[in-house]
């Protein structure tokens, strides 16, 4: 196997690691589950910063969070031959995240205590400011429920 200078293997590619996701977590593996072990990869963080920050224009506004969120769903719900794709559970999260942090909102049907869960399970794998954003929206969307 191929390693860097320190001993760690090298990035891969969005697809070797989709592809290593799938061998190892089966095509109906939970979008969170791939999604975490694509940031928990050796270029994660850098990744998920490439896919948020690609979305993040649209979540300047409640409007922009809802499409977003809407987009990502349609996407979820059409997994490809690998299984859901990580990217779009990750931007998901993100409208929900900017909805509740940004606009005050909840913009999810999910039961809150899962949303809460998998933006608190993300948020340490996300560079500044995804990571405090994801964290300060679990807890804003923990806070809500009674």
């Amino acid at each position: 196997m191929d390693t860097d200078i320190v001993g760690g293997l090298r990035p891969m590619s969005p697809e070797q690691a989709s592809q290593l996701l799938s061998a190892v977590l089966g095509r109906h593996a939970a979008p969170i589950d791939r999604l975490l072990a694509r940031c928990s990869a050796s270029d994660g963080k850098s990744w998920s910063s490439g896919v948020l920050a690609s979305a993040n224009i649209e979540t300047t506004s409640l409007e922009g969070c809802r499409a977003l969120k809407d987009q990502a769903k349609a996407d979820l719900a059409a997994p490809s031959e690998e299984g859901h794709d990580p990217a779009a559970f990750l931007r998901y999260l993100h409208a929900i995240a900017a909805a509740s942090d940004v606009h005050g909102t909840t913009i999810s049907s999910a039961a809150p205590t899962e949303v809460a869960s998998g933006l608190a399970a993300t948020a340490p794998h996300l560079a500044e400011p995804w990571c405090d954003m994801f964290l300060r929206a679990a807890q804003r969307i923990r806070g809500q429920v009674v």
